[in-house]
């Protein structure tokens, strides 16, 4: 089966996390980062990877604990793999380092660098994972046993999560205990 149609057709965090589970991080000559897996056809590139897993949350609002549990399995499967693309990159011949330098300055405007940039590959983990530490309505409700409104006289903080105007789902809070 083909890599990029089984990414495309998930729809939860444990089918994902089957996918990424023994995904290996390949650098091409070219200086293009790519995931590929055993068992399927093809390769998927660590961005497609990465817009793949923020989407799920949009697909799925109320996600369970066991999907949020799958979810920080996946952010912990990218830092690893983040990590094996530094190391190639680092035991990369000259030539393929200077690639990714020419493909760092098409992928962004040259007059901004990117904070998690070193040699023009910006970093796969700084994808911001937090989105995984925030609760819908519901979720407060079967977690906590807290509403938005009642958290304060329980004991605890809720931090409102801050969204795109573009993005259209219910809002989500990071639960503090005070």
């Amino acid at each position: 089966m083909e890599i990029n149609d089984s990414l495309a057709g998930m729809q939860t965090y444990e089918e994902l996390y089957n996918l990424v589970e023994n995904a290996e991080a390949k650098l091409s000559f070219w200086g293009a980062r790519y995931v590929c897996v055993p068992g399927y056809e093809g390769t998927v590139s660590t961005c497609d990877l990465a817009v793949r897993v923020s989407k799920m949350v949009i697909i799925n609002v109320d996600f369970d604990e066991k999907e949020r549990s799958f979810g920080k399995k996946i952010a912990e499967k990218v830092r690893v793999l983040d990590k094996e693309l530094w190391r190639l990159k680092c035991q990369a011949n000259c030539l393929t380092r200077i690639f990714i330098e020419i493909r760092a300055l098409f992928s962004r405007p040259l007059w901004v660098a990117h904070k998690d940039s070193v040699w023009g590959m910006s970093s796969f983990s700084s994808m911001d994972w937090g989105f995984l530490n925030y609760y819908s309505r519901k979720q407060l409700q079967e977690v906590f046993g807290l509403s938005p409104e009642n958290a304060v006289q329980k004991g605890f903080s809720l931090v409102r999560e801050e969204v795109d105007a573009e993005r259209n789902y219910p809002p989500r809070w990071k639960v503090v205990k005070v």
